[in-house]
C-alpha cells in the first residue's frame, strides 16, 4: 500500500510546480533567475554542490579513472595523492599463484596510512590454493559475497561506499602471505576530485 496519503502527493506536486513558476509558498514573486549574456543560466556554487570540507574548497566534479599494478607480488599498496579525493568504485583482482605451498587469502583494506587506522576492509570467501592458473574477484558496493563462483573462477567481494582523502591508503594483499613471487593484478576503478 501507499506510504503517503494522496492529499500529500498532490499538494507535493503543487508545490514544486509552483516553484517551477517562480513563486513562493505565500504567492510573491522569487527572485529573477540570473542568465548570461547568451541567455543560459547563472550557475552559482550554491547549485553545483560545490562545498567546503575540512576548510578545503572541493570541485564536485568527479573524473573516473583507472588505476593498476600487474607486476609479481603479493602484497599492493596504493596512495591518495595530495590534493585529492577518491571514491571506490570496484577493484578487480586475478591472482596467479606459484608452487609454494599454502592457501591464500585476498584482502582490500583501507586505511589512513601504512600501519594507521583500518577504515574498512573487504575479505574474499574463498581462500586459492597453490599452482591457480587464474582466481578472479571483484570486490565493490552491493555486491554478494560468494564462497564459491556461479560464474566458474569468479568470486565477488560486498564493500562499503568508501571516500578517501588525500594521503589515504587502499591495499591489495594476501593476508596469509604465503609468497612474495604470486602476481596479484590489481585494477582498481574510481572517482577523483580536486580539493584546493
Amino acid at each position: 500500500m501507499g506510504l503517503f496519503p494522496l492529499s500529500d502527493i498532490l499538494q507535493g506536486t503543487k508545490r514544486f510546480f509552483v516553484g517551477l513558476q517562480g513563486l513562493k509558498s505565500d504567492g510573491t514573486t522569487m527572485e529573477n533567475l540570473k542568465t548570461n549574456d547568451t541567455g543560459a543560466l547563472k550557475v552559482s556554487a550554491e547549485l553545483t554542490g560545490s562545498s567546503v570540507t575540512n576548510g578545503l574548497q572541493t570541485r564536485e566534479t568527479w573524473t573516473p579513472i583507472a588505476i593498476t599494478d600487474t607486476a609479481v607480488g603479493n602484497d599492493k599498496t596504493f596512495t591518495v595523492p595530495a590534493n585529492t579525493e577518491y571514491e571506490i568504485l570496484s577493484i578487480g583482482i586475478s591472482l596467479t599463484t606459484t608452487a609454494t605451498v599454502g592457501d591464500r587469502k585476498i584482502h582490500a583494506s583501507f586505511s589512513t596510512s601504512d600501519a594507521g587506522s583500518r577504515l574498512a576492509r573487504g575479505s574474499a570467501g574463498k581462500v586459492i590454493p597453490a599452482n591457480t592458473a587464474y582466481a578472479y574477484f571483484t570486490f565493490a558496493p552491493g555486491l554478494p559475497l560468494e564462497s564459491t563462483s556461479l560464474y566458474g573462477d569468479h568470486l565477488t567481494v560486498p564493500l562499503a561506499k568508501i571516500y578517501l582523502p588525500a594521503g589515504y591508503k587502499i591495499r591489495v594483499y594476501d593476508v596469509s602471505n604465503i609468497t612474495n613471487t604470486d602476481t596479484l593484478r590489481v585494477y582498481i576503478q574510481i572517482k577523483q576530485r580536486t580539493v584546493a
